[in-house]
């Protein structure tokens, strides 16, 4: 395969290209504003470029990350195929449903923190009703896990128990979240890019783990007790996965395997999240 990843420096572009490095596959990684995204041959683009936590403190960069470059792109770049890498968060204002990729969003324009989710709907839907059918959208849940993770909830909630008896976290465990390993994550899109027929695909466990499983099982392989602060609960959607279930035969390996592997490795490496 001849791909193109778009953020090939951030936390899924990396895994991306080690993956199709490893698989020898023909991989370009452009750097930014590199001219050679439209003066060549691209083939299958991941268009992994974008901005999670610090979307509010700049709002323009966001939406030049999830919709003015992907544009670009798709008006004039030589492309076979696009993966975008969107996100379940749209979801999020719909409270505890099942959420299908089916499902109609709700967006308010006054919420400062629907700036993400419109981006990323109007990158949807760019990628839907203007490729002919070349593109397809990754609705990613809570990815964590692997080399190189410093970020999410997961990864510094590892970083704060390593070394420690006990720690307390301004957080519920009542709160729940869909999390899929990054490794998982990684197999899909790729999946989805080599064999997808759907315009949408949500890359998901399928199941919220509640924060209270995580302090368990995370508690259970550091040694850190963890204590919380808060006793607050919010519905969350539960994701709908029948579509990569049906079409890839997908099914998650359990939570804990992946954060054993993970602690581990972090101790053997002396690394921290």
């Amino acid at each position: 395969m001849l791909a193109t990843i778009v953020g090939h420096a951030g936390y899924i572009g990396s895994h991306l290209a080690q993956l199709l490095a490893g698989r020898g596959d023909d991989v370009f990684l452009p750097e930014r504003n590199d001219p050679r995204l439209f003066g060549q041959k691209l083939g299958t683009v991941f268009y992994c470029a974008g901005l999670t936590a610090d979307f509010r403190a700049r709002p323009f960069d966001t939406v030049e990350a999830h919709v003015t470059l992907l544009a670009r792109l798709l008006k004039e770049a030589d492309f076979e195929r696009l993966i975008y890498l969107s996100s379940t968060r749209l979801y999020d204002s719909l409270g505890g449903i099942r959420a299908s990729e089916d499902l109609a969003l709700r967006l308010n324009p006054d919420n400062p923190r629907h700036l993400y989710d419109f981006s990323k709907g109007l990158g949807e839907n760019l990628c839907v009703t203007t490729s002919a059918g070349k593109a397809s959208v990754a609705r990613l849940s809570c990815i964590f896990g692997g080399s190189g993770c410093r970020d999410g909830f997961i990864a510094e909630l590892i970083a704060k128990t390593l070394g420690h008896q006990e720690i307390t976290l301004e957080s519920s465990p009542h709160f729940t979240r869909d999390y899929l390993h990054v490794d998982e994550a990684a197999q899909l899109i790729l999946a989805i890019a080599e064999r997808g027929s759907h315009p949408i695909y949500n890359v998901a466990r399928g199941e919220n783990t509640p924060n209270s499983q995580l302090f368990e099982i995370v508690s259970r392989l550091t040694g850190c007790a963890i204590k919380t602060t808060s006793t607050a609960h919010v519905d969350a959607p539960t994701i709908d996965v029948t579509r990569i279930r049906e079409e890839f035969g997908f099914s998650a390996t359990p939570i804990e395997h992946h954060l054993a592997q993970d602690i581990a490795t972090l101790r053997r490496t002396t690394l921290c999240f």
